[in-house]
């Protein structure tokens, strides 16, 4: 498995952030910090691509997702942090994502909800050894308050049992508006950009997008090629969109 994978099969992880926000109708007002749901069973059944697709990346919505690929169905749920995998190696974790389906090992992602954005503590994986690690310095996968263009840059490594890899991870919301997918139509949705970059010598990078909805979660995740410089790239390695969305 590629370590693209191990950093940006994250498909469910805004799902617990999305409801912090009360987005305004106008751009570029600040998204203010509200309640964000961490209950377990949140659910979220993704339809998925399975080989590189075509997209076309636009900062100004509406955003329609609904043709997008239907390859392969992914699962991810907020499950008890006690039942997941290795919990013990992530103790100030607070709940893991279980992301299960699509021809991929199942991974549980530890996070903790703080006051400045949802914190990330790592992986772990029963099947596989490069969907587990921790990190040496806990970052956020998401911050807030939010506001269209303010960026946030976060540095860690990334702790595998034989092997510590650098990661410089960069934040920017970058534009909102309406988004459709198979779970409906909603508005205010934020859209944020993510840029990784990780290991030694010879570093690999990514560009991920996902598409927020207010009191919901995560609906829609475009990630580019490996090393994509163009911030509005033409082909992507993922592309998810919600089917459905069920919350307990």
């Amino acid at each position: 498995m590629s370590r693209r994978i191990v950093l940006f099969s994250l498909v469910g992880i805004m799902i617990i952030a999305a409801a912090a926000y009360a987005v305004a109708d106008v751009n570029g007002l600040t998204q203010r910090g509200g309640h964000f749901p961490t209950s377990v069973g949140i659910k979220y059944v993704w339809a998925a691509n399975s080989a590189d697709v075509p997209v076309t990346i636009s900062f100004t919505g509406p955003w329609n997702f609904t043709t997008g690929p239907k390859d392969r169905t992914i699962v991810s749920e907020i499950v008890d942090k006690t039942t997941a995998y290795n919990y013990a190696n992530y103790p100030l974790a607070a709940f893991a994502l279980k992301e299960s389906g699509g021809g991929e090992p199942t991974v549980y992602r530890f996070f903790r909800k703080a006051n400045n954005g949802i914190v990330w503590y790592g992986n772990s994986s029963p099947t596989s050894a490069e969907d587990t690690y921790t990190l040496s310095i806990p970052i956020r996968r998401i911050f807030f308050p939010a506001k269209v263009n303010v960026m946030v840059t976060q540095r860690t490594n990334i702790i595998y049992p034989n092997e510590t890899v650098p990661l410089t991870m960069q934040l920017r919301y970058v534009g909102q508006g309406v988004v459709t997918v198979g779970a409906g139509t909603f508005n205010d949705t934020v859209m944020l950009q993510t840029k990784a970059t990780w290991g030694g010598s010879s570093p690999k990078s990514y560009i991920l997008y996902n598409w927020i909805a207010p009191y919901l979660g995560s609906v829609a995740q475009i990630i580019s090629l490996e090393n994509e410089t163009n911030e509005q790239f033409t082909t992507a390695s993922y592309f998810y969109w919600a089917k459905t969305v069920s919350v307990p």
